[in-house]
Protein backbone atom coordinates (compact mmCIF):
# COMPACT_ATOMS: atom_id res chain seq x y z
CA UNK A 1 0.00 0.00 0.00
CA UNK A 2 2.85 2.38 0.91
CA UNK A 3 4.60 1.45 -1.91
CA UNK A 4 1.26 2.07 -4.49
CA UNK A 5 1.12 5.63 -2.46
CA UNK A 6 4.37 6.43 -3.55
CA UNK A 7 3.69 5.73 -6.77
CA UNK A 8 1.31 8.07 -7.18
CA UNK A 9 2.82 10.48 -5.82
CA UNK A 10 5.60 10.22 -8.19
CA UNK A 11 3.11 10.04 -11.47
CA UNK A 12 1.38 13.30 -9.73
CA UNK A 13 4.55 15.09 -9.29
CA UNK A 14 5.58 14.30 -12.91
CA UNK A 15 2.64 15.38 -14.68
CA UNK A 16 3.05 18.50 -12.68
CA UNK A 17 6.18 19.36 -13.92
CA UNK A 18 5.48 18.20 -17.20
CA UNK A 19 2.15 20.35 -17.19
CA UNK A 20 4.42 23.50 -15.62
CA UNK A 21 6.52 23.24 -18.68
CA UNK A 22 4.43 23.81 -21.21
CA UNK A 23 2.40 26.60 -19.21
CA UNK A 24 1.70 29.80 -20.84
CA UNK A 25 4.14 31.47 -18.01
CA UNK A 26 7.20 29.33 -19.38
CA UNK A 27 6.21 30.02 -22.94
CA UNK A 28 7.02 33.07 -24.88
CA UNK A 29 5.01 33.85 -28.26
CA UNK A 30 7.85 34.56 -31.20
CA UNK A 31 4.78 35.21 -33.97
CA UNK A 32 0.40 35.75 -34.15
CA UNK A 33 -1.92 36.83 -36.39
CA UNK A 34 -5.03 38.69 -34.71
CA UNK A 35 -7.01 36.79 -37.42
CA UNK A 36 -7.14 34.60 -40.27
CA UNK A 37 -4.88 36.46 -42.99
CA UNK A 38 -6.94 37.24 -46.26
CA UNK A 39 -7.41 34.72 -48.79
CA UNK A 40 -7.31 31.85 -46.68
CA UNK A 41 -10.17 29.94 -44.64
CA UNK A 42 -11.15 26.94 -42.42
CA UNK A 43 -11.35 24.12 -43.14
CA UNK A 44 -10.75 21.36 -40.71
CA UNK A 45 -9.39 19.81 -38.03
CA UNK A 46 -6.46 17.31 -38.89
CA UNK A 47 -6.52 13.75 -37.39
CA UNK A 48 -3.98 13.27 -34.09
CA UNK A 49 -1.57 11.70 -36.57
CA UNK A 50 -1.06 14.00 -39.05
CA UNK A 51 2.32 15.08 -39.58
CA UNK A 52 4.13 18.43 -39.90
CA UNK A 53 7.36 18.74 -40.80
CA UNK A 54 8.97 21.53 -38.78
CA UNK A 55 12.98 23.48 -39.09
CA UNK A 56 14.04 25.29 -36.49
CA UNK A 57 16.13 28.50 -37.47
CA UNK A 58 18.78 28.89 -34.49
CA UNK A 59 20.29 31.98 -33.43
CA UNK A 60 23.64 32.69 -35.48
CA UNK A 61 26.71 33.00 -32.92
CA UNK A 62 28.91 35.61 -34.57
CA UNK A 63 27.13 37.72 -37.47
CA UNK A 64 28.96 40.96 -35.93
CA UNK A 65 32.20 39.33 -37.10
CA UNK A 66 30.60 38.11 -40.34
CA UNK A 67 29.81 41.89 -41.05
CA UNK A 68 33.06 43.27 -39.97
CA UNK A 69 35.22 41.04 -42.34
CA UNK A 70 32.45 42.13 -45.34
CA UNK A 71 33.90 45.59 -44.60
CA UNK A 72 36.85 44.70 -44.31
CA UNK A 73 37.39 42.31 -47.86
CA UNK A 74 35.32 45.45 -49.67
CA UNK A 75 37.64 48.17 -48.75
CA UNK A 76 40.10 49.00 -51.23
CA UNK A 77 42.14 50.64 -48.00
CA UNK A 78 41.94 47.36 -45.82
CA UNK A 79 45.45 45.21 -45.72
CA UNK A 80 42.23 42.26 -46.17
CA UNK A 81 41.41 43.79 -48.93
CA UNK A 82 39.78 41.14 -51.95
CA UNK A 83 40.36 38.33 -49.80
CA UNK A 84 37.11 37.15 -49.94
CA UNK A 85 35.81 34.39 -47.44
CA UNK A 86 35.41 30.87 -48.44
CA UNK A 87 31.98 29.12 -47.80
CA UNK A 88 33.33 27.00 -45.00
CA UNK A 89 34.98 30.45 -43.29
CA UNK A 90 31.04 32.24 -43.39
CA UNK A 91 29.34 28.96 -42.09
CA UNK A 92 32.03 28.86 -39.34
CA UNK A 93 31.17 32.35 -38.36
CA UNK A 94 27.52 32.13 -38.12
CA UNK A 95 27.31 28.61 -36.75
CA UNK A 96 24.87 29.00 -33.59
CA UNK A 97 26.98 28.34 -30.36
CA UNK A 98 27.15 24.78 -28.88
CA UNK A 99 24.99 26.12 -25.79
CA UNK A 100 22.16 27.21 -28.18
CA UNK A 101 22.10 23.71 -29.68
CA UNK A 102 22.53 21.67 -26.53
CA UNK A 103 19.24 23.54 -25.26
CA UNK A 104 17.56 23.31 -28.31
CA UNK A 105 18.52 19.18 -28.16
CA UNK A 106 17.37 19.05 -24.49
CA UNK A 107 14.04 20.82 -25.61
CA UNK A 108 13.61 17.95 -28.86
CA UNK A 109 14.31 15.19 -26.34
CA UNK A 110 11.68 16.24 -23.75
CA UNK A 111 9.32 15.71 -26.73
CA UNK A 112 10.24 12.81 -27.64
CA UNK A 113 12.38 14.09 -31.15
CA UNK A 114 14.92 11.29 -32.29
CA UNK A 115 18.07 13.37 -32.71
CA UNK A 116 19.82 11.56 -35.26
CA UNK A 117 16.25 11.78 -37.32
CA UNK A 118 17.41 15.79 -37.54
CA UNK A 119 19.11 17.09 -40.62
CA UNK A 120 21.01 20.40 -40.38
CA UNK A 121 21.99 23.23 -42.91
CA UNK A 122 26.04 23.50 -43.49
CA UNK A 123 26.28 26.14 -40.87
CA UNK A 124 23.98 23.85 -38.44
CA UNK A 125 21.84 27.18 -38.15
CA UNK A 126 18.74 25.61 -39.38
CA UNK A 127 17.40 22.26 -37.87
CA UNK A 128 15.15 20.15 -40.08
CA UNK A 129 12.73 17.96 -37.95
CA UNK A 130 11.68 14.54 -38.91
CA UNK A 131 8.01 14.31 -39.84
CA UNK A 132 6.39 14.63 -36.24
CA UNK A 133 2.41 14.32 -35.06
CA UNK A 134 0.82 17.09 -35.05
CA UNK A 135 -0.29 17.07 -31.07
CA UNK A 136 3.34 16.72 -30.63
CA UNK A 137 3.89 19.77 -32.37
CA UNK A 138 0.97 21.46 -30.51
CA UNK A 139 2.50 20.91 -27.35
CA UNK A 140 6.13 21.49 -28.29
CA UNK A 141 4.94 25.00 -29.96
CA UNK A 142 1.71 26.02 -27.11
CA UNK A 143 -0.12 25.89 -30.74
CA UNK A 144 -3.23 24.80 -32.00
CA UNK A 145 -2.91 23.23 -35.64
CA UNK A 146 -5.95 22.89 -38.21
CA UNK A 147 -6.00 22.77 -41.90
CA UNK A 148 -6.61 26.29 -43.69
CA UNK A 149 -7.78 26.22 -47.46
CA UNK A 150 -6.31 29.29 -49.93
CA UNK A 151 -9.59 30.27 -51.26
CA UNK A 152 -8.47 31.23 -55.11
CA UNK A 153 -5.71 28.24 -55.73
CA UNK A 154 -8.02 25.84 -53.25
CA UNK A 155 -4.27 24.35 -52.16
CA UNK A 156 -4.60 23.24 -48.50
CA UNK A 157 -1.88 23.73 -45.29
CA UNK A 158 -1.83 22.50 -42.08
CA UNK A 159 -0.71 25.87 -40.14
CA UNK A 160 -1.56 27.67 -36.84
CA UNK A 161 -2.29 31.28 -35.95
CA UNK A 162 0.20 31.57 -33.11
CA UNK A 163 3.29 29.62 -31.84
CA UNK A 164 5.62 29.96 -28.96
CA UNK A 165 8.75 28.29 -27.32
CA UNK A 166 9.75 27.81 -23.84
CA UNK A 167 11.15 31.17 -22.34
CA UNK A 168 14.61 29.97 -22.13
CA UNK A 169 15.07 29.20 -25.38
CA UNK A 170 13.42 32.60 -26.77
CA UNK A 171 17.01 34.18 -27.59
CA UNK A 172 17.97 30.66 -29.16
CA UNK A 173 15.45 30.45 -31.78
CA UNK A 174 14.47 32.95 -34.13
CA UNK A 175 12.07 30.99 -35.91
CA UNK A 176 10.40 27.46 -36.46
CA UNK A 177 8.95 27.17 -40.20
CA UNK A 178 6.02 27.00 -41.41
CA UNK A 179 3.68 27.74 -38.38
CA UNK A 180 2.32 31.29 -39.49
CA UNK A 181 3.47 31.58 -42.58
CA UNK A 182 0.21 31.87 -44.70
CA UNK A 183 1.88 32.62 -48.47
CA UNK A 184 0.17 33.67 -51.48
CA UNK A 185 0.59 30.38 -53.24
CA UNK A 186 1.49 32.04 -56.47
CA UNK A 187 4.01 30.49 -58.78
CA UNK A 188 7.55 32.67 -59.25
CA UNK A 189 7.52 34.70 -62.90
CA UNK A 190 9.29 37.60 -64.60
CA UNK A 191 7.25 40.35 -64.18
CA UNK A 192 9.20 42.48 -66.62
CA UNK A 193 8.46 43.11 -70.42
CA UNK A 194 9.64 44.39 -73.34
CA UNK A 195 7.95 48.05 -74.60
CA UNK A 196 8.38 49.41 -78.04
CA UNK A 197 10.84 52.79 -76.90
CA UNK A 198 9.19 54.93 -79.13
CA UNK A 199 5.71 54.45 -77.63
CA UNK A 200 7.04 54.90 -74.08
CA UNK A 201 9.09 57.95 -75.23
CA UNK A 202 5.86 59.57 -77.09
CA UNK A 203 4.11 58.77 -74.21
CA UNK A 204 6.10 60.81 -71.68
CA UNK A 205 6.85 63.67 -73.92
CA UNK A 206 10.28 64.61 -74.94
CA UNK A 207 12.55 65.64 -72.68
CA UNK A 208 10.09 65.70 -69.72
CA UNK A 209 11.88 64.72 -66.49
CA UNK A 210 10.79 63.75 -63.02
CA UNK A 211 12.69 64.20 -59.61
CA UNK A 212 14.68 61.45 -58.10
CA UNK A 213 14.99 60.78 -54.39
CA UNK A 214 18.30 63.02 -54.02
CA UNK A 215 16.46 65.82 -56.29
CA UNK A 216 18.28 64.62 -59.83
CA UNK A 217 16.39 64.78 -62.82
CA UNK A 218 15.19 61.57 -64.46
CA UNK A 219 13.62 61.06 -67.62
CA UNK A 220 9.34 61.07 -67.20
CA UNK A 221 9.65 57.55 -68.87
CA UNK A 222 11.12 55.72 -66.09
CA UNK A 223 7.88 55.58 -64.70
CA UNK A 224 6.52 53.16 -66.70
CA UNK A 225 9.50 51.30 -68.63
CA UNK A 226 13.09 50.52 -66.94
CA UNK A 227 15.76 51.11 -68.84
CA UNK A 228 19.76 51.62 -68.30
CA UNK A 229 19.97 55.18 -68.68
CA UNK A 230 16.72 55.52 -66.00
CA UNK A 231 19.07 53.44 -64.09
CA UNK A 232 21.58 55.02 -63.76
CA UNK A 233 20.03 58.63 -63.23
CA UNK A 234 18.31 57.46 -60.27
CA UNK A 235 21.21 55.47 -58.60
CA UNK A 236 23.32 58.68 -60.10
CA UNK A 237 26.06 56.23 -61.67
CA UNK A 238 26.39 57.76 -64.83
CA UNK A 239 30.11 58.23 -65.58
CA UNK A 240 31.09 56.30 -62.54
CA UNK A 241 34.37 55.02 -63.00
CA UNK A 242 35.93 52.04 -60.36
CA UNK A 243 38.47 52.90 -57.70
CA UNK A 244 40.24 49.53 -57.83
CA UNK A 245 38.99 47.75 -60.80
CA UNK A 246 43.00 47.23 -61.52
CA UNK A 247 43.01 44.38 -58.42
CA UNK A 248 40.74 42.07 -59.99
CA UNK A 249 37.30 43.20 -58.75
CA UNK A 250 34.01 41.75 -60.67
CA UNK A 251 30.94 42.12 -60.17
CA UNK A 252 28.24 39.42 -59.78
CA UNK A 253 24.33 39.14 -61.61
CA UNK A 254 22.02 36.83 -60.58
CA UNK A 255 19.78 35.04 -62.66
CA UNK A 256 16.67 33.76 -61.87
CA UNK A 257 13.28 32.48 -63.74
CA UNK A 258 14.70 31.30 -67.07
CA UNK A 259 16.47 34.88 -67.26
CA UNK A 260 19.84 34.80 -69.27
CA UNK A 261 22.65 37.33 -69.47
CA UNK A 262 22.54 37.73 -73.43
CA UNK A 263 26.28 38.65 -74.64
CA UNK A 264 24.28 39.95 -77.82
CA UNK A 265 22.83 42.70 -75.06
CA UNK A 266 26.60 44.40 -74.85
CA UNK A 267 26.43 45.93 -78.04
CA UNK A 268 23.69 48.39 -76.29
CA UNK A 269 26.84 50.08 -74.48
CA UNK A 270 29.75 50.63 -76.36
CA UNK A 271 31.54 50.81 -73.14
CA UNK A 272 31.43 47.59 -72.62
CA UNK A 273 33.20 46.17 -75.53
CA UNK A 274 35.91 43.78 -74.36
CA UNK A 275 33.91 42.83 -71.12
CA UNK A 276 34.38 39.58 -69.86
CA UNK A 277 31.56 37.71 -68.58
CA UNK A 278 31.61 34.62 -66.89
CA UNK A 279 28.82 32.20 -66.51
CA UNK A 280 28.43 30.04 -63.00
CA UNK A 281 25.73 27.43 -63.80
CA UNK A 282 24.01 27.12 -60.26
CA UNK A 283 21.26 24.21 -59.31
CA UNK A 284 20.71 23.20 -62.97
CA UNK A 285 20.59 26.45 -64.22
CA UNK A 286 20.87 26.93 -68.38
CA UNK A 287 23.09 29.62 -70.76
CA UNK A 288 20.71 29.92 -73.11
CA UNK A 289 21.83 32.09 -75.62
CA UNK A 290 18.80 32.24 -78.03
CA UNK A 291 16.44 33.90 -75.27
CA UNK A 292 16.44 37.73 -74.45
CA UNK A 293 17.32 37.76 -70.73
CA UNK A 294 14.57 40.71 -70.75
CA UNK A 295 15.11 41.64 -66.36
CA UNK A 296 18.67 40.13 -65.92
CA UNK A 297 19.89 42.06 -69.45
CA UNK A 298 19.03 44.81 -67.16
CA UNK A 299 20.97 44.46 -64.43
CA UNK A 300 23.84 44.06 -67.24
CA UNK A 301 23.45 46.95 -68.94
CA UNK A 302 22.79 49.34 -65.91
CA UNK A 303 26.52 48.13 -64.80
CA UNK A 304 29.22 50.34 -64.51
CA UNK A 305 31.03 48.59 -67.60
CA UNK A 306 34.53 50.22 -67.30
CA UNK A 307 34.90 47.29 -64.77
CA UNK A 308 35.26 44.97 -67.93
CA UNK A 309 35.00 41.77 -65.53
CA UNK A 310 31.18 39.81 -64.65
CA UNK A 311 30.01 37.05 -63.27
CA UNK A 312 26.96 35.64 -64.15
CA UNK A 313 25.22 33.26 -62.03
CA UNK A 314 22.01 31.49 -63.66
CA UNK A 315 20.18 29.50 -61.41
CA UNK A 316 18.11 26.33 -62.04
Amino acid sequence: MFARTRLVAALALSTAIASASTSPSDTVVKHSWPQIPHGWEYHTTPDPDHTVSLQVGLKQDRVDELISALHEVSDPAHPRYGQHLLKEAVEELVAPSNKTISQVHEWLRTHNVLLDAVTYSPARDWLFLPPLPVSTVERMLSASFVSYRHISSGAFKTRTLSYSVPRHLEENIDIVHPTTVFDGMKDMRVTSRLSDDKIMAAASGPGTTVKGPAGQDIPASCNTTVTPTCLQALYMTEGYVPQAAEKGNRIGIAGYLKQFVNFADLQFRPDAVGANVTVMLVDGGLNDQSIAGTEVGTHLMSAPHTMKKYCAHQSG
